[in-house]
C-alpha cells in the first residue's frame, strides 16, 4: 500500500484536518498577515478558575497564542478541580445559545452531545448563524477551545473509543505521509516541530497557522497551492470522484459562490457513513473558505 492510499484510509482523514483547519484569509491572499489582539477572549472563555499569575500571562496575548496558553493551563488541572473548571468553561462558552435556541432545542443539544458529536457540532453551527455577525465572529475565534473541552468531558460518542483506537493505530504513519505530500513548504525543523505535536490537534493547528503566517512571496504561494491540493483530495475522498467533478464543473461554468455552497451542503448532508460524516462536518466550513479547491 503506497503513502497516498494509506493516508486516505477510512479513519485517517483526520490527518488532513491538520492542514485543512488552517484559517486562510482567501480574500486577502498575498497580503501581509494581520495581527489581532485577543480583545474578546474573556467574553467567550471563563477565566474565574485561573490564578492571578495565569491571568497576567494571558493578558495581551494574540488570539491563537491566548487559546494555546489557556488550554495548557486547563490541561495542568486534574480531578475535581479540572471537572469544576470544565463546567465553568462550557457554561460560558455556550451561554449564547439561550439567545437563539429554545429550552427544548438546548435539551436536544445536550442529548446529542452524549450520543452524536457530529450532529451536535452541526447543530451548534446552525445556531451560530442566528447570531449577529460581530458576536458570531467573536465566538468562532475561540470555538476550537470550547469544543475541545466540552467533547473531552465524555471522551466520544457511542463509537468513540473503538474509533479513537483505530485512528491512532495509523495516526503517526498517516501524518508522516501527509507531511511528505502536502507540507513541502515547511523547513525540516518546522516539520520536526509539527511531528512532536501530532497528538495535540489544537496545538498543532496553532503551530501550522504560525508557520503559514511566517511565509511570504513564492513560499506563501507554494503553501497556498499545497493547501488547495490537500482540499481537493479531501473533497474527492469525502464526496467521491463524481460529486467532486460536478462541483468542479459548476465552478468552471461560472456558478455563484452561493450555488456552490448549496450544492456542497446537499452532498455533505447525503453522507451516510457516520465516521466519514463526523470528519466531513468537522471541516466543511474550512472547505467553503477555499472554493478554488473545487477547480
Amino acid at each position: 500500500m503506497n503513502g497516498h492510499q494509506f493516508f486516505f484510509g477510512r479513519y485517517d482523514i483526520n490527518a488532513c484536518a491538520y492542514l485543512w483547519n488552517i484559517d486562510i484569509p482567501v480574500e486577502t491572499i498575498g497580503a501581509s498577515a494581520r495581527v489581532r489582539r485577543s480583545t474578546t477572549s474573556q467574553n467567550v472563555l471563563s477565566t474565574e478558575w485561573l490564578t492571578d499569575d495565569q491571568n497576567a500571562q494571558l493578558s495581551g496575548l494574540e488570539n491563537d497564542e491566548y487559546d494555546k496558553k489557556y488550554l495548557s493551563f486547563f490541561k495542568e488541572l486534574s480531578g475535581e478541580t479540572k471537572n469544576s473548571a470544565s463546567k465553568k468553561i462550557v457554561k460560558k462558552c455556550y451561554a449564547w445559545l439561550e439567545d437563539v435556541a429554545s429550552q427544548e432545542e438546548r435539551d436536544e443539544l445536550k442529548t446529542l452531545h452524549h450520543s452524536d458529536h457530529s450532529k451536535c457540532k452541526e447543530k451548534v453551527q446552525e445556531y451560530l448563524e442566528k447570531l449577529p455577525e460581530t458576536k458570531k465572529t467573536e465566538i468562532k475565534e475561540h470555538l476550537d477551545v470550547c469544543e475541545e473541552i466540552w467533547y473531552a468531558e465524555h471522551g466520544g460518542h457511542e463509537h468513540g473509543h473503538a474509533h479513537h483506537h483505530r485512528r491512532r493505530r495509523h495516526h503517526e504513519h498517516s501524518f508522516e505521509d501527509f507531511a511528505k505530500e502536502h507540507l513541502g513548504w515547511l523547513t525540516d525543523n518546522q516539520k520536526a516541530e509539527a511531528m512532536k505535536l501530532k497528538d495535540d490537534k489544537a496545538a498543532l493547528k496553532l503551530k501550522m497557522k504560525e508557520f503559514f503566517e511566517a511565509t511570504a512571496g513564492e513560499k506563501r504561494q507554494e503553501a497556498i497551492s499545497s493547501m488547495k491540493g490537500a482540499c481537493r483530495q479531501l473533497l474527492k475522498h469525502v464526496l467521491g470522484d463524481e460529486k467532486a467533478a460536478e462541483l468542479k464543473t459548476m465552478k468552471e461554468s461560472g456558478a455563484s459562490s452561493e450555488s456552490l455552497k448549496t450544492k456542497f451542503e446537499e452532498y455533505m448532508n447525503g453522507i451516510t457513513d457516520e465516521h466519514l460524516k463526523e470528519e466531513a462536518n468537522d471541516h466543511k466550513e474550512e472547505c467553503m473558505k477555499i472554493p478554488s479547491s473545487w477547480s
